[in-house]
């Protein structure tokens, strides 16, 4: 059995729903860090912007993968397959 034929009795959305799963953890919980522990008047300066809109970009792209679906190079058991077919 090959990748693409395996990857078509799976769920559409397998991946997509981690990816997302996990950047919703991420964004909230820095995003939470900055507004709940004081730190004065420098939260719009604070370092931790940069992991909320790592997890944020997480949850796009895992939306992203729900919608659109397995990729070609999907492998049947994690990971990708780049070998050319």
């Amino acid at each position: 059995m090959i990748a693409s034929q395996a990857a078509g009795n799976r769920p559409a959305h397998h991946r997509g729903l981690a990816l997302a799963l996990g950047g919703l953890i991420i964004a909230a919980g820095f995003a939470s860090f900055i507004f709940l522990v004081p730190q004065g008047d420098v939260i719009t300066r604070s370092p931790m912007w940069i992991a909320v809109i790592w997890g944020a970009l997480m949850i796009i792209f895992g939306v992203y993968r729900m919608i659109r679906g397995d990729s070609k190079l999907d492998h049947e058991h994690g990971g990708t397959n780049s070998e050319p077919q």
